[in-house]
This record gives structure tokens, C-alpha cells and sequence, in this order.
């Protein structure tokens, strides 16, 4: 009887994880992603993608598929220059089929405040794996008008009437000045040291990139 007891148990303790397990694995499998990227850990960060996964990044610019992406990743990764993104919240839906998940996530960056990634997971020989991410800055609806005309400034020099063409030059402007920030931040890492408890301050290079040891 006390045999059969810890076989049932071992069962039971062996069965539980299994049934909970693809949300949980999924969920595995992005935390490693972000702490590889964190690490500038090149193999295990690819190594968690599909063959022609897609990254979207914050610019509209940014879309990168397979090769084009791993070749991204590996100049910045190899130069010990990782990005941190640490999970506030997360949303993981599986298909009916049990191979493939989508989800969201509410993510915390040191330069850009609260993000947001999404995408979808496939499942490839018992691994998940991410196929597509998808990395957007959330705007508050009361600042996505002006953002909206700032932008349309920036990419087409467009026509509005004076009130809206005032704000969105401005917007514009605050736009550039960010993005020049960016670019002086890009230049080197620097160290503040006045007194103890000094702290490493590092600049960026990219506007997704932070050095890994930051």
C-alpha cells in the first residue's frame, strides 16, 4: 500500500506540471529572452527565435526578418552591448492546436519609461519558440494628436492649419531634440564618479541598447 501511495504521488507531483505547462513554458521562454538580451548572450538569444522570426522595433523603420535580424543582434551583442527590459505584466493565449501562443506584455525600459511587446510563439520540435515581437511604446491618448502631427512633420514637412502646424512644430522639435540626446548618449559610456555610492552610467548607442553589465 505505502508503494502504491508514493507511486500515485509521484504521479500526481509528474502530471501537474504537464498539465499547466504551455502557458508556463511559454512564458519561460520570453523571460530567457529578455535576460539573454540583458546578458549580451548571443546563442541563447537566437537560439530562442525561429529560423525567420520577425522583430519590430520602436521606429517604423524597424523590421527585421531571419538573417537580417541575427546579423543586427550579433554587431550590438558582440560589442557587449545588451538591452534590458524588465516584465510588469503578462497576457499568454494558446491555440486550440496547442502549437502556437500569442501574447502581450507591459515591460519597464531604464531610457524609454513603459513599453509594450506582443507576439506570437511557435512550438518546433517540444521547444516554443518565438516567431515574431513586436516592441512599441504605448502614447496616452491625450498626447497622441500633437505625436501624430509631430511625426507627419518630421516624415513629410506636411501642411496644417497655423494652430495645428504650431503644435506639431513643436512636437517635431521636441522630437528631434530627443533623438539628438539619443545620438549624444550613443557616442561612448561614461562614468559618473563624485564621492561613494558612485554609480556606472551608460550611454546608448541605439535607442533599444544599454551595455549588458548596466
Amino acid at each position: 500500500m505505502r508503494v502504491l501511495l508514493v507511486i500515485l504521488l509521484s504521479s500526481c507531483l509528474l502530471a501537474g506540471p504537464a498539465a499547466a505547462g504551455p502557458r508556463q513554458a511559454v512564458a519561460a521562454t520570453l523571460d530567457a529572452f529578455h535576460a539573454a538580451a540583458a546578458r549580451a548572450d548571443l546563442d541563447k538569444y537566437l537560439g530562442l527565435l525561429t529560423t525567420d522570426a520577425v522583430f519590430l522595433g520602436t521606429d517604423g523603420s524597424e523590421r527585421w526578418q531571419g538573417e537580417e535580424f541575427r546579423t543586427f543582434v550579433s554587431s550590438h551583442f558582440s560589442e557587449g552591448k545588451g538591452w534590458t527590459y524588465l516584465v510588469e505584466d503578462r497576457q499568454v493565449t494558446l491555440a486550440a492546436d496547442g502549437n502556437s501562443a500569442w501574447f502581450d506584455e507591459t515591460l519597464d525600459n531604464q531610457t524609454l519609461g513603459r513599453c509594450r511587446g506582443s507576439g506570437v510563439l511557435a512550438l518546433e520540435s517540444g521547444n516554443w519558440r518565438i516567431a515574431q515581437y513586436n516592441l512599441s511604446v504605448p502614447i496616452p491618448n491625450s498626447m497622441i494628436v500633437s505625436v501624430a502631427a509631430g511625426i507627419r512633420v518630421l516624415d513629410e514637412g506636411a501642411k496644417l492649419p497655423v494652430d495645428s502646424q504650431k503644435n506639431a512644430e513643436d512636437t517635431a522639435s521636441s522630437i528631434e531634440i530627443m533623438l539628438e540626446s539619443t545620438a549624444d548618449i550613443a557616442a561612448d559610456p561614461a562614468t559618473e564618479s563624485s564621492g561613494e555610492g558612485s554609480k556606472k552610467s551608460c550611454r546608448k548607442r541605439f535607442k533599444t541598447n544599454t551595455r549588458a553589465d548596466c
